[in-house]
């Protein structure tokens, strides 16, 4: 017979998974970390989401060991893509919220993914920390984006304003001549 308790818990890390490899390419394009950064994203950003996708098949025979992986590869990401990120601001004018957007979900991600491993308590104040974290993570990333936009919209009228420019500037000389 099935256990449907430990087919849930399954079930939650495998869609747990996904959801970091989700987060862990949207802030990969986002950030634009392959043309940014592309020996950084080539040997370390590659590799992990590799290796997070290699935990899935482990979900089916041996949950502890995908769950273990996706924990792992969640805890270097918290390391790794604050700092690819940063690497990218030098060369992007980025919004801050989306940094400390992208830190703070691994970072709740990490604690949570530790706690569900054992290796620390199971309190009441830490059963919330995933759901604030998502919670101040979607204000972030909207914040963030709406930066982008804004920032591409500026970008596009300095653009039709310097062909506007060049634009008066042929028609003045031609008909000067």
């Amino acid at each position: 017979p099935l256990d449907w308790r430990l087919a849930g818990n399954a079930a939650a890390n495998l869609s747990g998974g996904v959801f970091v490899i989700c987060i862990l390419l949207f802030v990969s394009d986002f950030l634009g970390l392959a043309e940014v950064s592309p020996r950084s994203y080539r040997r370390l950003l590659r590799p992990l989401i590799g290796a997070m996708l290699i935990a899935f098949p482990l979900f089916l025979w041996r949950p502890w060991l995908g769950n273990t992986l996706i924990a792992l590869g969640t805890i270097i990401a918290t390391g790794l893509i604050p700092f690819l990120s940063w690497r990218a601001m030098g060369t992007q004018r980025l919004a801050l919220s989306f940094h400390l957007a992208a830190l703070l979900f691994f970072a709740c991600g990490s604690v949570h993914l530790v706690k569900r491993m054992g290796f620390i308590p199971d309190v009441p104040a830490l059963a919330l920390v995933l759901q604030i974290g998502s919670a101040l993570i979607v204000i972030a990333f909207s914040i963030a984006v709406l930066d982008r936009v804004r920032r591409i919209a500026e970008e596009n009228r300095e653009v039709q304003r310097r062909h506007a420019e060049q634009l008066e500037h042929d028609v003045a000389e031609r008909t000067v001549d």
